[in-house]
């Protein structure tokens, strides 16, 4: 992944990608991220730009939603295109554009230098990307700084440590204390655990691509595990 911040193409391609993650289980964006990479690859070759991209965005469209009719349910019924999705991916898309030549429209080398600078807050506050919210953009953050193994202070780490159900679930697990704790609290909580440990400044941020990783692919586990943990609880 390192490499985006030099390939313009291959990091406005993931980072429309990213978009996907929202509102529904991880199994389906993924069915529908691949969708938008074919759809992509046609119409992006080995460079792009402000003009570039907003040429090419109708088509873009055009092409992804022929690709999500091609796809079929166990059903037979073709998927349908989700008008969010074309929201996000065209807002997304003008984001890119909008970076400027200073950055060659490349939104990984434009985050990771804000990451750089500090100014992870002017991000999350300034930045207008439609349908990409805090937990999304706190995701794209975190996996920018992990790549590039960059330096976040105390109060920058609340930012990319995205939480969902399934991180609540493990940190249930691992924690019994944090059950029904609220997003923020639960965040300071980890944080403030993990860094004790002196694992390293960035280690909150490896557990918690961990944690939406085993959320991902390993859900019949966890459920599995919480099931004999509520058995064998202790009162």
């Amino acid at each position: 992944m390192k490499e985006f911040a030099g390939n313009n193409v291959k990091a406005v391609k993931w980072f429309c990608g990213q978009t996907f993650f929202a509102g529904r289980q991880d199994w389906l964006s993924e069915t529908y991220r691949r969708a938008f990479f074919r759809a992509f690859d046609e119409t992006f070759d080995n460079s792009v730009n402000d003009e570039r991209i907003r040429a090419s965005a109708d088509g873009l469209l055009r092409l992804y939603r022929a690709e999500v009719r091609k796809l079929k349910k166990k059903s037979g019924e073709p998927y349908k295109v989700r008008p969010k999705d074309e929201v996000a991916i065209r807002s997304a898309l003008e984001f890119a554009a909008s970076i400027g030549w200073t950055y060659n429209f490349n939104p990984v080398h434009f985050l990771r230098d804000q990451i750089k600078q500090h100014r992870l807050k002017r991000f999350f506050e300034d930045a207008k990307i439609k349908e990409v919210g805090p937990k999304l953009r706190s995701m794209i953050a975190r996996d920018v700084t992990v790549w590039y193994d960059l330096d976040l202070t105390d109060d920058e780490l609340k930012y990319v440590f995205p939480v969902d159900v399934w991180v609540r679930k493990l940190c249930a697990l691992i924690w019994p204390q944090t059950r029904g704790m609220k997003d923020q609290r639960l965040t300071i909580f980890i944080i403030e655990k993990l860094k004790s440990l002196r694992l390293g400044p960035n280690a909150p941020l490896y557990f918690n691509a961990g944690l939406w990783a085993i959320g991902s692919y390993g859900r019949n586990a966890i459920e599995l595990a919480l099931a004999r943990k509520d058995r064998t609880a202790m009162p």
